[in-house]
């Protein structure tokens, strides 16, 4: 996967950066549960690993990094199997909200809707393979995991099943629920037992933390901008002091 081919030191930074921003989530809620805004995720990301950040393009994936496409997942831990959104498909909505249409030509039109997204992102992008890199939260801790971003595999679609507008369906490889009234894809993430662990020490008083951080940093420019006007010099007298003329 990404991470076991990243070195040290930027594995490292990452890991340090994750640990700050956490540290800071008394400033959003009072939950012993880390705070981790989704892009706040990705800047930290790019900036750790150098990625090339796409977040804000319409594609699945969210940075690259070399000729590999990876999709930033945060959410709830929960109880580790948890479904989370990977597409959106408002602008296709008329091509599978249709009368003659029932719930298996849904599911396929939507699968193929899905694998032509993540085939178009390999091409516009030049990427070789794409992946989830997925940060779950729990008590006090981060758990950091990667798993390959899998096409559907249409042939192998089984058990689908139409509740309150809500179809899930299997392919063999992934569970899915596809939210006909929000046109959205959900696929299930397995977070697993080996995952990374990074511990989140959250600071009880972030905005006194805060406070005297940025008093530090206000008074350190302030040296530096006074250290800045320092300059040599000469005095010329106006007036001769042999003859005191001017």
């Amino acid at each position: 996967m990404f991470l076991e081919n990243q070195n040290d030191i930027q594995i490292e930074k990452y890991y340090e950066l994750l640990k700050i921003v956490g540290g800071l989530s008394n400033l959003f809620s009072e939950s012993t549960v880390p705070y981790l805004y989704y892009r706040a995720a990705e800047n930290i990301f790019c900036k750790a690993f150098g990625a090339d950040n796409l977040s804000r393009s319409d594609c699945s994936a969210d940075a690259r990094k070399d000729f590999l496409g990876i999709g930033l997942k945060t959410f709830l831990n929960g109880n580790g199997k948890t479904y989370q959104k990977v597409a959106e498909f408002n602008k296709e909505r008329g091509l599978y909200i249709q009368k003659d249409k029932n719930t298996d030509d849904i599911i396929k039109t939507v699968s193929e809707l899905r694998n032509k997204r993540i085939s178009s992102t390999q091409r516009i992008h030049n990427l070789d393979n794409m992946i989830y890199h997925c940060v779950s939260r729990t008590e006090n801790k981060f758990l950091i995991f990667e798993e390959k971003m899998d096409l559907i595999n249409i042939n192998k679609i089984s058990k689908i099943s139409n509740k309150n507008n809500s179809i899930t369906f299997e392919d063999g490889i992934n569970e899915y629920n596809f939210n006909l009234s929000k046109s959205t894809l959900l696929k299930r993430f397995y977070t697993p037992e080996h995952s990374k662990i990074i511990d989140i020490d959250i600071i009880k008083n972030p905005f006194d933390f805060l406070e005297d951080l940025f008093k530090k940093y206000k008074e350190e420019i302030e040296c530096i901008e006074k250290e800045n006007t320092k300059f040599d010099f000469v005095i010329l007298p106006l007036y001769s002091h042999r003859n005191s003329r001017v």
